[in-house]
């Protein structure tokens, strides 16, 4: 492994594993600005310090800053272990383990027979980490799991994962329209909206409202299956704001051209959440997950209103 150095002259680089107590390498005779370390231990945590010497041989102490090997097993699945409101289109991904060339996949709805990695179960060999599903049931519990092997043949057994896929008259968001550009008390049209992802033009949502000078809010509660680090973006022609648990975390209140905004990165737990959204003329409002790509807002339709996001995770 290379590690990118500061180049300020001849360094000092000490490299610790995780127990802060087995010295990897120090060397204090470094003048380039990369070392190539190794081998190195899979799944395991490393720290690393650089110390700067100037031409005075004054020491100039660096930041300890770590990484993590990658473990031999299959690891960060896609769908996330856990995780709901999963397209019935999704396929598998997962991040292969060190030195990884071939994975067998057991894949259904009885968590025994793949846990015990029964043949009815076992999906065939892939060499490279994904596989393709045919289109799944709603409102369906799966379990997965990926077994890796080696090109000297060794197997590492991979774990249990699960995801539950989106089901019929699960998603919906209340909508309420404005004829107006200042959200006022009394909505002209309220209705359950798929999502909140539109594309209008120079139409409007609907009678009674027209097709420009409008206004809308979206209500509903955010349910989280998984916890991560979220950020929240809008892609608006005109104004919006964004509230998560009566906190706003976006505000682009005024007109613009086509505009992406983005929250700041929020760490939210598995949960429910209250989250608004209010814009007037055109909006489209996606979020997406620290591990996960970009998807629009929906909800539940049947009260209390829900917001459950799938993830799509990228890790």
């Amino acid at each position: 492994m290379i590690f990118s150095l500061p180049p300020a002259g001849p360094c000092t680089l000490r490299c610790l594993d995780q127990s802060f107590e087995v010295t990897v390498f120090d060397d204090s005779t470094i003048t380039a600005t990369s070392r190539q370390v190794g081998p190195l231990v899979a799944n395991k945590t490393y720290y690393w310090r650089v110390d700067d010497v100037d031409s005075k041989q004054k020491v100039y102490k660096g930041d300890v800053w770590s990484f993590t090997m990658a473990p031999l097993e299959a690891y960060n699945p896609s769908p996330r272990d856990g995780d709901k409101w999963i397209a019935v289109d999704s396929d598998l991904t997962w991040q292969p383990g060190a030195s990884a060339t071939k994975y067998a996949i057991y894949f259904g709805t009885d968590k025994g027979a793949v846990a015990e990695r029964y043949q009815s179960v076992f999906k065939g060999y892939v060499e490279s980490p994904s596989f393709n599903l045919p289109r799944l049931q709603q409102n369906t519990t799966y379990y997965w799991l990926v077994d890796t092997w080696d090109s000297g043949g060794q197997s590492y057994p991979g774990t249990v994962w699960s995801f539950t896929t989106i089901g019929p008259g699960t998603t919906g968001i209340k909508g309420e329209y404005f004829n107006n550009m200042a959200i006022t008390v009394n909505p002209a049209l309220t209705r359950m909206d798929a999502a909140i992802d539109f594309q209008w033009g120079d139409n409007g949502p609907g009678t009674p409202i027209g097709t420009k000078n409008f206004s809308s809010r979206w209500t509903a509660d955010l349910e989280l299956a998984v916890g991560d680090t979220y950020t929240f973006v809008t892609n608006t022609d005109d104004g919006v704001r964004v509230w998560l648990n009566d906190q706003m975390i976006i505000d682009n209140w005024w007109d613009h051209i086509p505009t992406i905004n983005t929250s700041p990165a929020i760490e939210l737990n598995p949960g429910i959440y209250s989250l608004r959204v209010e814009f007037y003329k055109v909006a489209a409002a996606p979020w997406r997950s620290c591990s996960g790509r970009r998807q629009p807002c929906l909800g539940r339709s049947s009260p209390p209103v829900r917001f459950n996001p799938w993830s799509m995770p990228n890790r």
